[in-house]
């Protein structure tokens, strides 16, 4: 093989290296758009911005490692089913923003592309409470109320609090602890009673163990975060301060067109 033959074909070799190299050291990211209560959201301008590369990238190809000290960004567009897709994108670390024409947004951190892989994530609006702008949800003491009180309605009177047959066995009326809240807007039912949680200790402490409903209610962020439970009230001088049992769901709320609107986030039973 002459000189220049010889330089040709390890030219051409080369040449297949670099985009082998180039395809493996790329990957893409694709998703799904939802809104809080879980209805696709088409249209929203999504952005993916490379936070951290791959530690081997970082000394690959030149036109890789320029981006080390560039802002290396792509932006495109959901469709009719909520759906997104980026390919070619340098393997690392992304931030996410998606964001509407209606003002609902999104941003969220450490969502990964993996080097020849395409790795799917499902983005949803409304689950960010904590968020860089340091907005906080509107909602009166009214608009509490009537959500709490919606929550006892459904766990008391329709008996839907989980192990209410636990709670409805001892004898005397139903106790409700409520934190983060007025009293005074609770509603009470027939055999409700309301205590605060010293009130909840001393009766404890005085009749033994027992079970009763607690609520948190409050704020965070831009959400409203809500929790109902029946649970023990332990004595100071009680022989099983372990006790198991008890069970609770938490909700979250936000508002959305003017209307606040919830949904459940967990349940659990000890």
């Amino acid at each position: 093989m002459s000189f220049k033959k010889a330089v040709m074909f390890f030219g051409v070799v080369l040449m297949f290296v670099e985009s082998a190299s180039a395809q493996t050291l790329t990957g893409g990211l694709s998703g799904t758009i939802h809104e809080f209560l879980g209805a696709v959201v088409p249209n929203a301008k999504i952005t993916v911005r490379l936070k951290d590369k791959d530690a081997d990238e970082k000394s690959a190809r030149p036109k890789l490692r320029k981006l080390q000290n560039e802002e290396f960004t792509r932006t495109t567009t959901s469709n009719e089913a909520g759906e997104f897709s980026f390919s070619d994108l340098p393997a690392g670390v992304y931030e996410i923003e998606a964001s509407t024409a209606n003002g609902s947004s999104f941003k969220g951190r450490w969502y990964r592309v993996t080097a020849g892989k395409t790795n799917a994530y499902e983005i949803e609006f409304g689950t960010d409470c904590d968020n860089d702008t340091g907005k906080t949800i509107e909602i009166s003491d009214a608009e509490k109320a009537e959500i709490v009180n919606q929550f006892l309605e459904k766990a008391i009177l329709k008996k839907e609090l989980a192990d209410f047959e636990s709670l409805a066995r001892q004898k005397g009326p139903i106790i409700v602890s409520t934190e983060d809240i007025k009293p005074e807007l609770i509603k009470l039912f027939e055999n409700v009673q309301l205590m605060n949680a010293r009130e909840v200790q001393q009766k404890a402490d005085k009749s033994g163990d027992f079970l009763f409903v607690s609520i948190s209610a409050k704020a965070v962020g831009e959400c409203f975060l809500v929790s109902i439970a029946n649970d023990w009230a332990i004595a100071k001088n009680s022989k099983d301060e372990y006790r198991y049992g008890g069970a609770g769901s938490s909700y979250i709320y936000r508002k959305q067109s003017g209307k606040i609107v919830g949904r459940l986030t967990s349940t659990w039973i000890r």
